[in-house]
């Protein structure tokens, strides 16, 4: 798999115009996305585990990570994050909401 290293070249790989929106939205899971991409190390793991402390922001994105699938294929990518929003968002949540989950923290 190439890896990426500009929004032009990421742009092209999605099919996206210019103008698109998606560096705005896709900050995040960019941003870990290069962050994985400049570890060799971590280029030749088939998992990988990622800590997020202080996460509050990334919350609300949360479903945009999965665009790491896409640009990590052969690799399970896990997430863990720890903030104080994400206790906010656990005490708050319906009962049966995925905030509930046992591996919330």
């Amino acid at each position: 798999t190439q890896v990426l290293t500009s929004w032009p070249q990421y742009y092209q790989w999605r099919g996206l115009p210019p103008s698109s929106i998606a560096a705005l939205l896709l900050e995040f899971p960019l941003t870990l996305y290069f962050a994985i991409t400049q570890v060799p190390r971590l280029m030749r793991e088939s998992r990988i585990t990622v800590h997020l402390v202080g996460a509050e922001k990334e919350l609300e994105f949360l479903p945009l990570f999965a665009e790491l699938a896409l640009l990590l294929p052969h690799t399970h990518i896990s997430i863990v994050l720890f903030g104080e929003e994400l206790a906010r968002c656990r005490h708050d949540a319906p009962k049966g909401s995925l905030a509930l989950a046992s591996t919330l923290f």
